[in-house]
Parts: C-alpha cells; structure tokens; sequence
C-alpha cells in the first residue's frame, strides 16, 4: 500500500477523527506500506503553511520515523512518470507518485484525493474505505 501526502498531513496535524485514523493506519507496523520523499516533502511544505516552520519540521521528523519504506524519487521513477503524465489525466506530482507505486509494485493507494480514481492497475481507497475493508 502507498500512501499519499495528504494522510501523512492529516496524521502530522488534524487532532479530529480523521488524524487520529490516519496515525493508527500508517503507524501500524504490520501493512507493509510505502511512501516516498516526494509525499514528505510535500507535507512539510502544506504543515509549514498552516502550523509555522518549527512545528512543521518537528512533525516531518515523527512521519520520517514512522513504519513506512520511503521510496527515493530517481531518475527511472522520473522516466515512469513522464509515461504515466503523457496518458493520464494527472498533474506532474500525482505521476511522481503513481510511478513510485508501480516501482514498489504497490497497487492499493491510501489517499482522500480522488483525482487518482480510473488510474488503470491502481485502486484509491479513502480512510474510511480502508478502515471498513480492515475489520
């Protein structure tokens, strides 16, 4: 399973239902989940934003050391995504990430954005989706 920057920010900062389901989620040890620097890096830049640098970074270092593979963003994922933005309909980030998926070989993709929905070979499931599939 991959997961996607906005539930690492949910995790990082909603002190609602939904962070608090996020952080159980990924920081079950046992799901074998993945994400990669770029979904880092695009959390720090949203909790920079909407709680101030110094608790932004303070959180970035709790997601950093949760259960999760982090997946480096090279040149191959790069070439992948380039394929992946020239056939569908994705913004260059969300193909940066579709192309993480498919290296992992990952096919299930934890996120609340329902932008990846139709992505042939990739199945969104939103937070509770996930939650209700898990009992």
């Amino acid at each position: 399973m991959y997961i996607d920057s906005n539930i690492l920010i949910y995790a990082a900062e909603d002190k609602g239902e939904l962070g608090e389901n996020c952080r159980r989620i990924i920081e079950n040890g046992s799901l074998n989940a993945a994400s990669s620097f770029l979904a880092l890096d695009e959390a720090l830049r949203v909790l920079q934003n909407e709680i101030g640098k110094e608790d932004a970074l303070k959180s970035t270092k709790m997601l950093l050391s949760l259960p999760v593979k982090w997946i480096e963003v090279k040149r191959g994922v790069i070439y992948q995504s380039l394929k992946i933005y020239e056939e569908d309909d994705l913004d260059p980030r969300d193909s940066i990430h579709i192309a993480c998926m498919k290296k992992e070989k990952s096919t299930i993709l934890l996120s609340e954005d329902d932008d990846f929905d139709g992505i042939d070979g990739i199945e969104r499931r939103g937070v509770e989706e996930f939650l209700e599939r898990e009992r």
